[in-house]
């Protein structure tokens, strides 16, 4: 094999690694805007409980007040035919119950001024996730707009390393092109090619032997490492 082969096998891989970049990058554009939008998800969701907790309670507060207004209609009756009562019993019955819806009375005032109260917070709530909505819809489109320009001159750019990569591979033999191919499946870190240092691959300290040494220094053969898989490149072309 020619030194040169394994040259073209370190510039695809540095190819490799520049694509990897560029779609991070991409990744982190686009991260932008789906945090944006998952906060405005969540936002509208709020928005959309909040809503129907204020029409719920509404709907408990007009029940109540419909309910309250009944009640002063019969204490105002009941404290009317007072006047009319003759036995001492009968007097006392009435009373009881005058008393009675008084103390529901007062039981549904506390709560209508209560529930009264969360409407207003129920409001100022709704109020402030609207504010929100506005605002961020204005923020979104700027940065889709933002977004769209960087991932395209991005994006154009991985196709045309892509290519690169897919040109380079035609000028090594298919045995350099299918072990790379293969290599690259794995997800290796740092990087796919590694060199013997002091008779070990570099990367992982896996002895090598003397006679895989001598093919690979010497014959030019393709090997990998037996323990991390990377690619070994022959010293007079690792440079």
């Amino acid at each position: 094999m020619s030194s040169e082969h394994f040259k073209i096998l370190k510039e695809i891989n540095s190819l490799s690694q520049k694509e990897a970049e560029h779609n991070q990058e991409i990744q982190k554009e686009e991260k932008r805007l789906h945090n944006l939008t998952e906060m405005r998800s969540t936002r509208t969701s709020e928005l959309d409980s909040l809503t129907d907790n204020k029409i719920q309670l509404e709907a408990e507060i007009l029940q109540q007040e419909n309910e309250l207004a009944k009640l002063q209609k019969d204490l105002e009756r009941d404290k009317i035919n007072l006047s009319s009562i003759t036995t001492n019993e009968s007097l006392n019955n009435l009373e009881n119950q005058i008393k009675d819806k008084e103390g529901k009375i007062e039981v549904l005032e506390e709560l209508a001024f209560t529930q009264l109260e969360k409407v207003d917070e129920l409001e100022a709530d709704i109020q402030t996730a609207k504010e929100f909505l506005a605002g961020s819809l204005e923020t979104l489109k700027e940065i889709e707009k933002e977004v769209e320009s960087e991932t395209k001159d991005l994006n154009d750019e991985v196709k045309k390393v892509k290519n690169r990569i897919l040109l380079l591979l035609e000028e090594v033999p298919p045995n350099f092109k299918s072990l790379y191919e293969r290599v690259m499946t794995k997800n290796i870190k740092t990087s796919v090619f590694t060199r013997i240092k002091n008779g070990s691959c570099e990367f992982c300290r896996f002895q090598v032997s003397s006679n895989d040494k001598i093919n690979i220094e010497d014959n030019l053969q393709l090997k990998t490492c037996s323990s991390c898989s990377r690619i070994f490149i022959p010293e007079q072309a690792f440079y």
